[in-house]
């Protein structure tokens, strides 16, 4: 910024960071075989969901987890035949909540 009589002077810096490491990684997006990995990674030991809903915000799939501290590796193979198209993953942390979308061949 520069004052009335042209002294130059500079603001705070702020920064903004999220906080935590819980995230969510689901792959293959494509899936193929009726199955699909989902990596989450939490803070700490928690009880979570995984939900499966389609674009209408029907929920197909839920199944309940126990998260340990750092990476889960979670595969959901119990999907059923019947269920083709797109797809929401959805991780409920007792801290958090993270979506990712599926394509279901």
């Amino acid at each position: 910024m520069s004052g009335p009589e042209g002294q130059v002077t500079y603001s705070n810096v702020v920064s903004f960071q999220k906080g935590g490491v819980d995230e969510l990684k689901v792959y293959p997006s494509v899936v193929t075989s009726q199955q699909f990995t989902m990596n989450v990674a939490s803070e700490r030991q928690q009880q979570g969901t995984v939900q499966v809903i389609d674009y209408a915000g029907r929920v197909v799939y839920k199944k309940a987890l126990t998260l340990n501290a750092g990476s889960n590796s979670i595969t959901v193979n119990d999907l059923g035949s019947s269920l083709k198209g797109n797809y929401l993953v959805v991780a409920n942390t007792g801290s958090a909540r993270f979506t990712n979308k599926i394509v279901i061949q």
